[in-house]
């Protein structure tokens, strides 16, 4: 699985947790998605919420 974010977070932060970049800027929507058929998921507004979870200190990673 290829996870790509377009984000404001740099794209060398991406690149070091092994997520691809894409500068949002250059987005063009229509062509992103009805694409599951490709294996193209399109998630309007997906990273509107994002959390940090914390430890529990039951890491099994």
């Amino acid at each position: 699985i290829r996870v790509t974010l377009a984000t404001r977070i740099p794209p060398e932060r991406c690149r070091r947790l092994n997520l691809g970049y894409l500068d949002p800027d250059t987005i063009n929507f229509a062509e992103w998605q009805h694409r599951e058929a490709e294996g193209i998921l399109f998630v309007p507004k997906a990273g509107e919420m994002l959390y940090r979870l914390k430890p529990n200190g039951n890491d099994q990673g």
